[in-house]
């Protein structure tokens, strides 16, 4: 009989060990200690040298006042220590979460169950954090923790946070929500939520997110099956010739940014052969302003000019009929570029998705992706697809990131994602009635009605698309 979750210690996971903290703690305590001791003995000897009056003058005041500032932040980065330090463990039990933290210093601890009930769904996601001092950002997995409710008597670790509308990841919370996040920016942090996922899999699978958008790094093992037939009721394909979908430069901000720079050129080689008659000084003062600009633009000039056939070649998804076509630039070619045709009886899915900025430590920064799967490890190429410009990255991938994507195509699987641009709210109904109508059909649409596009002539394969009416009530497909 397998082992209940609150036996043993196998449904038991340590995240933090408490195991630190002292060293940081002295050194911060010996720089108070010596900058208390210098403040004592400076401004004793400065009232025993020049009296009372030394005390409010300028630089003194200044002086004293920051350094009391700084030692006020180090008393209280020091105070903090042992909150940061405090050994943290967390319990997958039958009748909830369970959540200790040991008290450590003047930190108190606590320990808390979160009841399955007040539990509305475990988001498996990655987050961003500072690398430090290093720089950059690092991805480190977490357990988000959505609360029905606000739980009062968690430990100060595992506090609930209030989390606003845009930064929620999982389509059946809704604002405003609760969030208890199991995690870190520490390694050790990321390999203790990796043991916690199976445990809430085993113990409880559907409490993960059943939606298509949240891209997940754990999918329990029960939605690791082929996909199931969906009888989900499509709109009517479009038919006729193909739509392209424009992700071209504006020609005319290139050609804004070259007259623009041959101006301020112009305009300062001009003003600097001294048209008014300024004397030396003077029109030596006016040259030395303007050279820099001058040089500047002129550099800017002629890459804008060489570059310009490249930034404004052809480069477009088109979707039509038959299936995709994918126009990108063809490397070390001004204008020439390349297309890769991909036919709808390879394609399993096309799936709309929210992905976090990978470059943003800010949960609020989202990207909307577009997830075209093919069928089985079907590649394009063996390097992907040829060319370069669209925001398009191509990959096999092993597993599903979400039970929704696991019900709808069959893993492993080749996968397409492309940046989708933001765009009206009503971009998908305005085209199709466009491309179904009688009027003029238009050959080509902007960036932000790609998805439009694909839902006009393949609405049986695309899936999370419900958002192009809103207000419509139509549900996400």
């Amino acid at each position: 009989m397998a082992p209940s979750p609150a036996q043993g210690n196998t449904h038991r996971v340590e995240i933090r060990g408490g195991r630190s903290g002292t060293v940081p703690f002295l050194l911060l305590t010996a720089v108070v200690a010596a900058i208390v001791c210098g403040l004592y003995y400076g401004t004793a000897a400065t009232l025993r040298l020049q009296g009372v009056a030394a005390l409010w003058q300028d630089g003194y005041l200044f002086h004293r006042v920051l350094v009391l500032a700084v030692t006020a932040g180090l008393v209280y980065a020091a105070y903090r220590v042992p909150y940061r330090h405090t050994y943290l463990e967390v319990e997958v039990l039958p009748t909830g979460l369970a959540i200790t933290e040991r008290r450590r210093w003047w930190a108190p601890g606590g320990r808390a169950v979160l009841a399955w009930d007040d539990v509305h769904a475990v988001s498996a996601r990655t987050v961003n954090y500072r690398k430090g001092s290093e720089g950059g950002t690092v991805r480190r997995p977490v357990l988000d923790v959505y609360l029905r409710r606000k739980v009062s008597g968690l430990p100060n670790a595992a506090r609930p946070k209030r989390v606003p509308d845009d930064e929620i990841d999982v389509e059946d919370v809704t604002a405003p929500a609760f969030r208890v996040r199991l995690g870190g920016d520490r390694k050790e942090y990321a390999e203790a939520v990796r043991k916690i996922a199976p445990m809430l899999g085993a113990v409880r699978p559907g409490i993960f997110p059943q939606g298509l958008r949240a891209e997940q790094w754990f999918v329990p093992p029960a939605a690791d099956r082929p996909p199931e037939a969906h009888t989900e009721e499509a709109d009517r394909p479009v038919t006729g010739p193909p739509v392209t979908v424009d992700y071209r430069a504006s020609v005319l901000s290139q050609l804004g940014v070259v007259a623009l720079s041959a101006a301020v050129v112009a305009g300062s080689g001009y003003l600097m052969s001294n048209p008014f008659g300024w004397g030396t000084l003077a029109a030596g003062l006016l040259a030395l302003v303007l050279v820099v600009p001058c040089i500047g633009c002129a550099l800017l000039f002629g890459a804008a000019l060489w570059t310009l056939p490249r930034s404004t070649a052809p480069l477009a998804v088109r979707v039509g009929e038959g299936g995709l076509e994918f126009v990108r630039k063809k490397p070390m070619h001004l204008r020439a570029t390349v297309t890769t045709a991909i036919e709808w009886e390879r394609v399993q899915a096309i799936i709309t998705r929210d992905r976090s900025d990978r470059n943003s430590v800010r949960e609020d920064l989202k990207t909307e992706v577009v997830d075209v799967f093919l069928r089985g490890g079907d590649p394009l190429s063996g390097w992907g697809v040829p060319g370069t410009g669209l925001k398009l990255t191509c990959g096999r991938q092993e597993r599903p990131d979400s039970t929704a994507v696991a019900e709808r195509v069959a893993f492993p699987a080749y996968r397409l994602r492309m940046l989708s641009p933001a765009g009206p709210s009503q971009s998908g109904p305005p085209l199709r009635d466009a491309l179904l109508g009688n009027g003029p059909r238009p050959d080509k649409v902007p960036a932000t009605s790609l998805r439009a596009a694909l839902y006009a002539f393949r609405p049986d394969l695309c899936h999370g698309f419900g958002d192009l009416w809103s207000g419509e009530g139509r549900s996400a497909r």
